[in-house]
């Protein structure tokens, strides 16, 4: 199983589909091991979104991210953080994500 789920390559034969692995599906979308886009903004992730959930039917994914990707994600909503007098704690560490393609669960 853990071969196949890092290695396979995807097929189509008698209208059953197969998917890529882990590995293959890395070297096609993330050449160089980089995002195409310079900067990653909500507005890039959301075009991905809309690519990752193209397959399946579930509108839930867990999406397994570095630590530098899920701080990225987590200045997403910073501009709408909001404090008062009195706050002692500041700061967010996103958990979910609501996109307009389906929910994603951050995965660090």
């Amino acid at each position: 199983m853990n071969l196949a789920f890092n290695f396979a390559e995807g097929a189509t034969s008698s209208g059953t589909a197969t998917m890529n692995g882990f590995i293959p599906f890395i070297k096609t979308n993330a050449p160089g091991n980089v995002n195409t886009a310079t900067v990653l903004t909500e507005p890039v992730f959301e075009a991905g979104n809309e690519q990752w959930f193209r397959a399946g039917e579930e509108d839930k994914r867990y999406l397994l991210c570095s630590r530098k990707f899920h701080a990225i994600a987590s200045q997403f909503p910073k501009a709408q953080i909001r404090t008062k007098t009195g706050d002692t704690k500041y700061g967010l560490r996103m958990e979910d994500y609501i996109s307009a393609h389906g929910d994603i669960k951050l995965v660090r």
